[in-house]
C-alpha cells in the first residue's frame, strides 16, 4: 500500500468515530494491518531522532477589519503541506501533524 493510502486509513481510524474493524472493512484491509499501521504511527511520533525542538517566535496578530480570518500552513520536510483555518482546535492540528509527519 502507498504511504498516502496508509496515512489516509490511519487518519480515518483516529478521526471517524468508527471502530477499527469498521474502518478496516471500509478500506478493504485486514484489521490487524490497520492496528499495525496505527502502532507504527504512534512510534514514529515519539522518535527522538526527529531532531531537537526549534524555538518559534509568534508575532502579535494584526486585526484588520473587513477581512476574513486567514489560513495557517505547515510545510513538512518531504514537501507535503498541511493547511488549516484559524478555527481548527490545536489538539486536532497536533493530531494531524503526528499522522502526516514522514
Amino acid at each position: 500500500y502507498t504511504p498516502a493510502f496508509r496515512s489516509r486509513v490511519v487518519k480515518a481510524s483516529f478521526e471517524s468515530g468508527l471502530s477499527i474493524r469498521e474502518v478496516a472493512r471500509q478500506y478493504g484491509i485486514h484489521v490487524s494491518l490497520l492496528y499495525r499501521w496505527r502502532q507504527e504511527c504512534r512510534r514514529r511520533s515519539r522518535r527522538p531522532e526527529d531532531g531537537p525542538l526549534v524555538p518559534v517566535r509568534l508575532a502579535e496578530p494584526v486585526a484588520q477589519e473587513g477581512q476574513a480570518p486567514g489560513q495557517m500552513e505547515i510545510t513538512f520536510r518531504d514537501g507535503s503541506i498541511l493547511r488549516f483555518g484559524h478555527d481548527v482546535p490545536p489538539e486536532r492540528v497536533e493530531r494531524l501533524i503526528m499522522l502526516l509527519r514522514p
